[in-house]
């Protein structure tokens, strides 16, 4: 199968969503607290992650997509980065609090509501990703 210009970010995505899901499954449980040692462990592989991924498609895929030749790419381009941007900061500021375990144990309903809102935004803009902008690109080209 040729390499579409996409693979990279899907690849990405993929590895991100698996974390999302592992630390999602951790935080479900009725013995989380008892697995608090995990459940940081998988907040700072989420952290690197959503890094990584954030950071690449941020300063290196949106602005090509965004001055891309086909107006519908830069339009999906545009929407997605409206409605699913802006993730860093949020991310960051969710990190700053609950990378700790001291933090976890100590307000763990707190700690699991906001870990639900910042793995669904993450999940929306995948999503969004997935189904939306990268069918566009991969048939346009990346320019």
């Amino acid at each position: 199968m040729p390499h579409s210009a996409t693979t990279t970010y899907r690849q990405q995505q993929a590895e991100l969503s698996a974390i999302m899901a592992s630390l999602s499954e951790l935080t479900s449980r009725q013995d989380a607290m008892s697995h608090v040692l995990d459940i940081v462990a998988m907040l700072n592989r989420l952290s690197a992650k959503v890094t990584d991924v954030l950071t690449l498609e941020d300063k290196v895929l949106f602005p090509r997509l965004l001055n891309h030749p086909d107006a519908r790419v830069r339009e999906a381009a545009r929407r997605v980065q409206e409605e699913g941007g802006h993730l860093q900061p949020v991310f960051d500021d969710y990190f700053a609090i609950w990378s700790s375990p001291p933090a976890i144990v100590s307000r763990f309903p707190a700690f699991a509501r906001e870990t639900r809102m910042v793995l669904r935004r993450m999940q929306d803009r995948c999503r969004q990703e997935g189904e939306e902008l990268f069918p566009l690109v991969d048939q346009a080209g990346l320019h």
